[in-house]
């Protein structure tokens, strides 16, 4: 008897070269999907600083949020 766990990646029932070949497939129609957003310009370049900016005004918000009701 084979008291060997399976790895994660496996569903059951598939064998490792199912597995990987399914996981290949998922990974081709992602790229796809990708592709194909940028194409039609939904796409859009990664805005850091933008992204920080944001962060950091939520992050006020919360505080201000928190420290109001932490005052009551």
């Amino acid at each position: 008897m084979n008291d060997d766990p399976k790895p994660l990646s496996h569903v059951d029932g598939e064998t490792p070269s199912q597995s990987q070949h399914n996981q290949w497939a998922m990974l081709k129609q992602d790229i796809a999907k990708g592709l194909a957003d940028a194409a039609a310009g939904r796409v859009h370049p990664l805005n850091v600083q933008r992204i920080v900016e944001q962060g950091r005004k939520r992050l006020a918000a919360r505080n201000a949020t928190n420290t109001s009701a932490s005052c009551r």
